[in-house]
């Protein structure tokens, strides 16, 4: 008989099984492996952390049987120092056991000097009231020994300001504080530079700084809050410069009606002109001549005249007791000073200076001799020179 040949050679022998690729090993081998890798790679992290947290309760334990310490109240400290809210912001923290209340201190500052009140009555007296409200109220306590002050200083003044620079030197190497309370930013400074410079310094030292007329915190987080205190700092400065001006106008307006735009000046009186409505306020101020000065003035002039030098005149005058103008008696430098002064010949020589800010303190600068205003004026003209 002839063999039957089949066109499909598993006709007749069932389903046809599935085809594999030769090298590929079988489904569920593959998934138990994946299992397995990942099933170690999870031991040998948590053997790891068991190996340092039992490193770390072993040591712990030493140090406490080593010093005397007990390890329960470790445990509950290192448990209450996990739940203290550090992210939180607020000055006065909850820690779960008692309640840390926040030091503030105070900075106040004025730039004229009130002259005539009382010291309740000032300015930076009121700067100081105000901020240990807002203090009150925030829940902090202000320390009076970190009170500082400064009055009668102009905002553009970083190096001679004695309560700014004790606030400054409370900073390091710890502040005694962590808040710091002002009225407002330009109490701190009318430079743009300086300011911006000196709040980043306090902030830096991990001090937070309020504004109680905005009951607003400064910030520097974030670029919009630098920006914001730049034009902050550029609004105090336009302020300061318009106030600067206001005061030249007003001096020139004085100097020409030849009242007193400074200080008292050997030889002269400075007298008061009161307000026409007798209300204790003085309308000006003007020079008249000073007599028993104006006849030291006299002898000056006439001793110079007949030969004797300066630094004679001056020990002269010493040795007969001679009041002088300042300090502990006559020098030759003040005497030259007295021999040069346009006043004493009737002359008002105003301008003549110019204080400007270098480095963060104010400097004179001399000015151009055609931006000087010179007056004439007669009746302060000492007899000698007329």
């Amino acid at each position: 008989m002839l063999p039957v040949v089949l066109d499909n050679p598993n006709e007749g022998r069932g389903p046809a099984r599935q085809t594999r690729p030769p090298h590929a090993p079988p489904l569920p081998l593959l998934r138990r492996s994946v299992l397995a890798m990942t099933a170690a790679v999870v031991l040998v992290i948590a053997v790891a952390v068991l190996t340092a947290l039992g490193s770390g309760a072993i040591a712990l334990v030493r140090w406490a049987r080593r010093t005397g310490q007990r390890p329960w109240l470790l445990v509950l400290g290192a448990y209450v120092a996990a739940n203290i809210p550090w992210g939180d912001r607020s000055p006065t923290r909850h820690t779960g056991i008692k309640e840390i209340r926040m030091i503030a201190a105070v900075y106040a500052r004025k730039s004229t000097e009130q002259n005539g009140i009382g010291d309740e009555e000032k300015f930076v007296a009121r700067q100081i009231e105000h901020a240990k409200a807002y203090a009150a109220k925030k829940g902090w306590t202000v320390d009076d020994a970190h009170v500082y002050s400064d009055d009668g200083i102009s905002g553009a003044e970083f190096k001679k300001r004695p309560g700014f620079l004790r606030l400054l030197n409370a900073l390091s190497p710890r502040p005694p504080f962590q808040v710091l309370v002002m009225s407002e930013e330009s109490r701190l400074g009318r430079e743009a530079i300086e300011t911006g410079y000196v709040l980043k310094h306090i902030m830096d030292a991990g001090v937070r700084v309020f504004f109680y007329l905005e009951d607003r915190e400064r910030t520097l987080d974030t670029a919009m809050d630098k920006v914001m205190l730049s034009l902050t700092n550029f609004a105090s400065e336009m302020e300061r410069e318009k106030a600067r001006q206001r005061t030249y106008d007003a001096m020139v307006r004085k100097a020409k009606a030849l009242h007193v735009t400074g200080g008292k000046v050997y030889g002269y009186d400075n007298v008061d002109v009161p307000s026409p409505e007798n209300n204790g306020t003085r309308l000006r101020v003007i020079r008249q001549i000073n007599q028993q000065q104006a006849a030291t003035i006299r002898r000056v002039f006439e001793l110079y005249a007949s030969g004797v030098g300066m630094t004679k005149i001056a020990h002269r005058l010493n040795q007969e007791g001679v009041k002088p103008p300042r300090g502990r008696g006559w020098a030759p430098s003040g005497i030259r000073e007295m021999l040069h002064r346009e006043l004493y010949r009737g002359v008002v020589d105003w301008n003549r200076s110019q204080k400007i800010v270098r480095a963060g303190t104010k400097k004179q600068r001399r000015r151009d001799e055609a931006e000087w205003l010179r007056i004439d004026a007669p009746e302060l003209r000492h007899d000698v020179l007329r």
